[in-house]
């Protein structure tokens, strides 16, 4: 089943929705940190090819 345009620009608009309400709890950090189940994580929880910080 494909997905049409309708649900693309809905669930967009969740993810957005998402992210507005829980960013005020989230924090934003600009050096990678490993979250509480161990992930390295950066800015408000992207994960994707984040790498520790040189020491």
């Amino acid at each position: 089943m494909a997905i049409t345009q309708k649900q693309k620009v809905i669930g967009g608009g969740l993810v957005a929705a998402i992210i507005a309400f829980t960013s005020p709890w989230e924090g934003e950090r600009h050096v990678a940190y490993k979250d509480p189940v161990g992930i390295w994580t950066i800015c408000m929880g992207e994960t994707q090819g984040v790498r520790p910080a040189c020491a």
